[in-house]
């Protein structure tokens, strides 16, 4: 029964990879597989209902089993209690057309009894959705009951968008807001080729090099 729920989780976790486009902010990394021991980790993992629900995820593959068995992994909540959002500044640095717009998120808050975790993010149609997650104290700290103030700031993956309008999330609506962006990022790098059918098209490259 522990080997036929860890698959199950496995299920969903391969599941969930498909289908979200995310990125990481603040701790980042990329999965890592470690051939010499057959662990593989998954430095997050997203959820329908939450980004980076899952963190340090680490696989063990067992090759008399044929499959990948769940080693640990770090379950953060949905709303941690501990930590809040005070005030969020979208900045939207735009030059030009030909210059790739930058958007950033200036965020404070106030945690209490814990270190802020990973920052994450993900886009799905204009909404932006961060998750600031919560890291439990270390077993040699106490819990003075002080709230202190933390500032961060995000930087939105805006690469590749139409002008217009976009919203963001914090936290699952605790912040919210949007930001404008006045060109698309999306075009007038000169990209072209890539294709036979690009050949005999505008969209064929000349040698500029």
């Amino acid at each position: 029964m522990k080997i036929l729920l860890k698959f199950f989780f496995i299920l969903l976790v391969l599941l969930d990879i498909g289908t979200v486009k995310s990125e990481n902010t603040d701790q980042g990394g990329y999965p890592s597989y470690n051939y010499k021991d057959g662990t593989l980790i998954l430095p997050r993992v997203d959820v329908s209902g939450q980004v980076g629900r899952y963190q340090d995820v680490e696989f063990q593959f067992d090759p008399q089993l044929n499959a990948w068995i769940l080693n640990k992994h770090h379950s953060r909540a949905v709303m941690p209690q501990t930590n809040r959002v005070l005030g969020v500044l979208p900045q939207v640095i735009a030059l030009n057309r030909s210059v790739p717009s930058t958007v950033l998120l200036h965020i404070e808050g106030e945690h209490t009894c814990s270190r802020i975790g990973q920052i994450n993010q993900r886009r799905v149609g204009d909404l932006f959705e961060i998750q600031i997650t919560e890291d439990p104290l270390h077993p040699t700290e106490i819990c003075d009951q002080k709230t202190r103030i933390f500032r961060r700031v995000i930087q939105l993956d805006v690469f590749r968008l139409k002008a217009g309008e976009y919203q963001y999330s914090i936290n699952h609506g605790e912040a919210t807001g949007s930001f404008t962006l006045p060109f698309d990022t999306s075009s007038n790098f000169n990209e072209c080729g890539g294709s036979p059918e690009d050949d005999d098209t505008p969209n064929a490259c000349a040698i500029i090099f």
